[in-house]
């Protein structure tokens, strides 16, 4: 094995055993760092992250995954945008709180993402709440998912 694969390797996740926390401080599956140009998917079957699309002039602006153990509106687990001063692997699972929620559809389906920010987080105390947000944040990530869709749909 040489070094890059070692660093490279993820152990298998099995969502049953990440708790869920409360709703003031929840675990998040991180799937897709901050800057990646990868989406990846995290499939349970095999307990591994796996690359379901590379962007084109694209990558995300924040890191992004679910809550295990929750559903959301299109039946999969409840989608997190998580905002954070520090970068997060695909494949961490950190403890967050919400601060607010990006209502969106996706394929005709209520896909709401729920804005999280790590509890040891600085950003934790200057973000208490949607309206602590940039303003034109919301706008950037609808933006986001507008074009990402439109990628993917080619």
């Amino acid at each position: 094995m040489t070094k890059m694969s070692k660093i490279n390797k993820i152990d298998k996740i099995n969502l049953d055993k990440i708790p869920f926390g409360s709703l003031e401080a929840f675990n998040v599956l991180v799937e897709i760092p901050e800057g990646s140009n990868l989406k990846y998917e995290f499939d349970e079957a095999s307990g591994e992250m796996k690359v379901d699309f590379v962007f084109e002039n694209f990558s995300f602006p924040f890191s992004y995954g679910f809550i295990p153990g929750t559903l959301g509106g299109d039946g999969d687990h409840l989608d997190a945008i998580v905002l954070s001063s520090e970068p997060i692997s695909s494949g961490s699972v950190i403890k967050c709180r919400a601060v607010g929620v990006m209502e969106t559809i996706d394929t005709g389906e209520v896909d709401n993402k729920l804005i999280v920010v790590p509890v040891a987080d600085d950003l934790a105390k200057k973000y208490q709440d949607i309206s602590d947000l940039p303003e034109d944040s919301l706008k950037k990530w609808t933006d986001l998912y507008i074009y990402g869709n439109c990628q993917a749909e080619k």
